[in-house]
């Protein structure tokens, strides 16, 4: 049975090679671009603004954590500062 299905899927591919050359390429990617894009169309927009919520709520935590390791950086880079001043005031 996959088998067939395989072999009839290759020939289907063959046929299309033959048929359109280098083209052939073409005329799936653009096809499968139309299908995308129809089921894409066919989602109602309340479940797109509600998936879209979804998804910054779950960018949240890694915000929270990423502004934390800001903070501590900016205050080692404040420190680090501090030090080479007095550094360069106790050289000169």
């Amino acid at each position: 049975m996959i088998k067939r299905a395989l072999l009839i899927g290759g020939g289907t591919v063959a046929l299309v090679g033959v048929c359109f050359g280098g083209t052939a390429i073409s005329y799936f990617r653009t096809s499968a671009n139309y299908m995308s894009e129809s089921v894409q169309n066919a989602v109602p927009i309340e479940f797109q603004i509600d998936r879209a919520r979804q998804m910054i709520a779950d960018l949240e935590p890694q915000v929270r954590r990423n502004r934390h390791v800001i903070a501590k950086e900016e205050a080692e880079l404040e420190h680090l500062g501090k030090r080479i001043e007095s550094a360069d005031a106790r050289a000169e």
